[in-house]
């Protein structure tokens, strides 16, 4: 029996994010289910030598300040480095300032030349990834059928549509995108008495989530306003629960290599729930065929044109919403894809 260890560069369990929950949490669980592993987690690799070499490998993600990869390197214990975005964030991005000063791109590079193996979500980002090493392997974000939060589709008991969005705090540049278009959606006397939106993981009083609450209600619209459902953050273990909350999702997102480079989660997710989902049209969610796509140079008419033409037109919702849900259960079960993990942990050699 394989026994992993998974290192979660956190500080405890409650500081878990959906990096942490995609991958490494939900591939190893349906590594445990399928093929019997031992796995366990640890926030800490300060562990002795006789340790760390009881460990077939250690699954490592997103970076290796503390240059952990040497040390496994020297004990002869193979290494999984994944990654999930790209190391250079874009212009405008909040965390952009903190990268450099850490040097973050130069310690994935790192982490990704020293690795025994390296993973990543996408086949956009092993092109970028194939510049070091072209032996990257793609293990696609997925969910995990039996997690309770991804379980029975659900729909909210209403006559109006629910449109949601549901995001964390670095989002605010493509949300932007959507200000102009959902003003019309909210001045449309045709429509905006039969919507109702729907904002997941919003935290009270701050600054950056009121600034989303302005794009999204079109510049605070009295409408708006008034038919406006605020859901708090939730852990790993139950964000899911947000989409039943929910009959269409928005994923906007800006065109440039960064987010090109990004899984298609909102579409994987909500797919999964059951709903439907209007997106920007850029790789990641242009790759699946029942999703609404918009075009950047039309943000500031064609959201607004989907949206309305999904509110008039109930029938096309339930539609699409089936579609996409059979689309990405096919595509996206963890169970489809963990064997090229498995695969991964039975080399024998280093």
């Amino acid at each position: 029996m394989k026994k992993i260890l998974q290192y979660h560069q956190v500080q405890s369990k409650e500081s878990l994010t959906g990096c942490e929950y995609y991958r490494s949490i939900i591939p190893h669980t349906a590594l445990q289910h399928k093929y019997g592993y031992e796995i366990q987690s640890t926030n800490t690799l300060k562990l002795s030598d006789e340790q760390l070499q009881s460990y077939d490998f250690v699954h490592l993600i997103r970076r290796d300040f503390n240059r952990h990869m040497d040390k496994l390197n020297l004990l002869g214990v193979r290494t999984v480095f994944d990654i999930d975005d790209h190391w250079i964030l874009y212009d405008g991005h909040a965390l952009k300032s903190t990268w450099i000063k850490q040097e973050y791109a130069k310690n994935c590079i790192y982490a990704m030349k020293k690795a025994t193996f390296v993973t990543c979500s996408t086949e956009v980002l092993a092109k970028e990834i194939r510049q070091y090493r072209d032996d990257v392997i793609v293990i696609p974000n997925c969910i995990l059928e039996t997690e309770p939060q991804f379980e029975q589709v659900k729909y909210p008991q209403t006559e109006k549509l629910r449109i949601g969005w549901i995001g964390g705090t670095h989002h605010g540049i493509d949300l932007e995108t959507l200000t102009e278009s959902m003003g019309k959606v909210w001045s449309d006397d045709e429509i905006n008495d039969k919507i109702e939106l729907v904002i997941g993981g919003y935290v009270m009083s701050h600054p950056i989530y009121q600034r989303f609450l302005h794009c999204l209600t079109g510049g605070q619209n009295k409408k708006a306003m008034a038919n406006t459902i605020l859901l708090p953050p939730a852990s790993i273990e139950s964000f899911g629960y947000m989409y039943d909350s929910c009959h269409v999702m928005l994923a906007p997102l800006k065109n440039n290599l960064f987010n090109r480079c990004k899984s298609g989660l909102k579409v994987v997710e909500a797919g999964w729930k059951g709903k439907a989902v209007i997106a920007s049209d850029i790789e990641p969610y242009n790759q699946y065929e029942n999703v609404i796509t918009v075009q950047e140079r039309k943000n500031h008419k064609d959201w607004y044109k989907a949206i309305k033409h999904l509110v008039l037109n109930p029938d096309i919702v339930k539609d699409l919403q089936c579609k996409l849900y059979d689309e990405v259960t096919m595509k996206n079960n963890i169970f489809d894809h963990v064997c090229k993990l498995h695969e991964i942990y039975q080399t024998t050699k280093y």
